[in-house]
């Protein structure tokens, strides 16, 4: 094998690593699909309103997100590095999840975007402190090249579930008699359910005791480092265009429905994308053995590009823009199963090149930029949508969740083109880093686990 002998992972472990992505997964698509309309709806606050409180919690994470990263690259625990930080913020994770959907005072007041913007801001430093390290755990769990995309994979199927059971959130909050109500209820269920598997994973999992005391010396120094990584470099500008361009849509299906007289259908339009998301991740795993992980990945951005492109004019009918969503979910089965797989042997580089192990601080900035992207493409829905006496109008629609999307996509597969880490390319930094050819730097093989 180019990428060395290692052992297979067990289906215990990749059960336990995938598990805290499905509470995760459940509060991202709840807030990213509704929580601008219920904020706008039933509390009163404004669609620019709620973009610039998304916007003021992603400057915080410019600071939090690398604090984290280097934090949880520093920790020196009988657990490990990065569980007892899993572990430490599940609580008040769940707790400000809460919150965001029980607002309290007069809906429209000052006081409630003052409780919304306070909410988003925990809930978004809760998030860094429990995700990050929760990510960076992929990258050290196997040094294998296809067993990180197993990996990937596995938790991909747990995001699956979670879109699935988050769609039967929002079908629910959706057609509520009593949104407020039902939105407290289902926020509470989603976070008990989120703490519990983040405690679950961290009690269970394992991880590798000799990257203890082996972090970047700061967290600026960390993200130096990634800053000077060519393959680094890449990989976050595609995914940052990626994401901003996924994230306008799912923000605006809302709206999308409302406007073409199917209110209450946000559900039905977005299954139309995840059933071709989960039934595409076993076809691209194979894919991705026989002509890369990287090619894949630029071929599948490639293909979403076309595919919101021809959305812009199908939403009127379900029929036909289930069409359009169908492609993009099979891309996006693509563009959410290899990149994971791709950061652990980027990190790789890292390791050959500078003998650390700072997976918090690479995660760090991929958690960053996907955040900002999120934040942003909020932002942009919130604009491009409303015409001049502020309604909702066809153009702007089309504009922010065709015209921009696919712009996006088709740069962001420019920008891929040039990704060269195959898995040669990691087979022989591997060979470096294990030891196999001599080199500098204080690389050592890795196979001691916490217990």
């Amino acid at each position: 094998m180019l990428s060395g002998a290692h052992p297979a992972l067990s289906r215990r472990t990749l059960a336990l690593y995938a598990l805290p992505t499905l509470g995760l997964t459940m509060m991202h698509w709840l807030i990213t699909v509704f929580l601008l309309k219920y904020a706008t709806d039933v509390i009163g606050v404004s669609p620019v309103m709620v973009g610039l409180l998304f916007a003021g919690g992603r400057l915080w994470d410019a600071v939090s997100d690398p604090l984290a990263g280097w934090a949880s690259d520093g920790t020196r625990s009988r657990l490990g590095r990065r569980r007892p930080w899993m572990l430490g913020a599940a609580v008040p994770l769940g707790l400000a999840f809460v919150a965001l959907w029980r607002v309290p005072g007069t809906p429209g007041s000052g006081a409630a975007a003052l409780w919304l913007g306070g909410c988003l801001l925990l809930f978004f430093t809760a998030l860094t402190a429990a995700r990050i390290p929760y990510m960076a755990l992929s990258a050290e769990l196997t040094p294998d090249h296809h067993e990180r995309t197993r990996l990937s994979a596995a938790r991909v199927g747990a995001e699956i579930l979670g879109l699935f059971c988050g769609l039967l959130a929002l079908h629910m909050v959706e057609n509520a008699t009593s949104m407020r109500e039902v939105a407290g209820w289902v926020a509470g269920g989603i976070a008990g359910l989120t703490i519990l598997c983040l405690a679950v994973a961290g009690i269970g999992l394992r991880e590798v005791e000799g990257f203890q005391g082996r972090g970047a010396t700061g967290p600026v120094a960390g993200m130096r480092d990634v800053l000077r990584n060519p393959h680094a470099r890449r990989l976050t500008l595609a995914l940052v265009l990626a994401e901003l361009g996924l994230g306008a849509l799912l923000v605006s299906v809302p709206f999308i429905t409302e406007h073409y007289g199917q209110p209450g259908t946000s559900a039905l339009r977005i299954l139309s994308f995840a059933l071709p998301f989960a039934l595409s991740v076993p076809v691209w795993i194979p894919l991705g053995r026989r002509f890369g992980k990287g090619r894949c990945y630029t071929a599948a951005t490639g293909l979403c590009a076309l595919a919101f492109l021809l959305l812009g004019w199908t939403y009127a009918s379900l029929t036909a823009s289930t069409v359009s969503m169908l492609l993009i979910g099979f891309s996006q089965a693509a563009l959410r199963t290899f990149p994971t797989s791709i950061k652990a042997d980027i990190l790789d580089w890292d390791e050959a090149h500078t003998g650390q192990r700072k997976e918090g601080a690479y995660f760090a900035a991929w958690e960053l930029a996907d955040k900002a992207a999120g934040a942003l493409s909020v932002a942009v829905v919130g604009f491009a949508i409303a015409g001049a006496d502020g309604a909702v109008t066809p153009e702007g629609i089309r504009l922010a969740t065709s015209t921009i999307p696919a712009i996006l996509l088709a740069v962001a597969t420019v920008v891929m083109l040039g990704f060269r880490l195959d898995a040669r390319a990691h087979a022989e930094l591997r060979a470096r880093i294990d030891g196999r050819v001599p080199q500098g730097g204080g690389s050592r093989p890795a196979s001691a686990v916490v217990t």
